[in-house]
């Protein structure tokens, strides 16, 4: 048998799976998001830590827009947050209401055993996923990222939140990256 067919045929798979992953994702390379070392929101004097988290959260979100389309619900999980208490939690979630979209303070394993999640697609929604390490009593690194499915989401090398005389602020944002 010729191995000639074999690979025609490889070629042509290889070209059109990868042509279909352009189509579907027409926004890579061309706009993808720049690494930064400033957030693009300011934040005001005596700012609360809970106020640093959405302004952290507004830059996620901000992030590819096209993934926020036709969502319905924006999944949390809060328990991962240690540095905030129930009250700030609750603060927070509050905050996310701006978004117009109703909110699951849930793990993501707990979506997907109330269906909200099917077959590794969040398809009316968006789920934030925020782990955090406490550097400090004045500094906070976050990892914050942004999923709709296996193939679309989106986050940050890393995000830091800092203390100072006025309050909480995101100082620093690390490089994007996306899938």
């Amino acid at each position: 048998m010729s191995k000639k067919p074999f690979l025609i045929f490889s070629l042509i798979a290889v070209l059109i799976v990868g042509g279909l992953w352009l189509y579907c994702m027409p926004s890579l390379g061309k706009d993808a998001p720049k690494p930064t070392s400033t957030p693009s929101s300011t934040l005001t004097q005596g700012t609360t830590l809970e106020e640093a988290l959405v302004a952290a959260i507004d830059e996620v979100m901000a992030q590819n827009p096209e993934f926020n389309d036709n969502a319905r619900y924006l999944g949390i999980d809060t328990s991962m947050l240690t540095s905030l208490d129930e009250k700030g939690k609750a603060a927070l979630l509050t905050a996310l209401e701006k978004y117009n979209l109703t909110v699951l303070d849930a793990p993501f394993e707990k979506l997907q055993q109330e269906g909200y999640i099917k077959d590794l697609i969040f398809t009316e929604g968006l789920f934030l996923q925020i782990e955090e390490e406490v550097v400090s009593g004045n500094e906070i690194i976050l990892y914050p990222s942004k999923w709709r499915s296996t193939t679309l989401h989106i986050g940050c090398s890393q995000m830091v939140l800092t203390q100072s005389d006025s309050g909480w602020h995101l100082s620093t944002i690390g490089n994007w990256w996306h899938m």
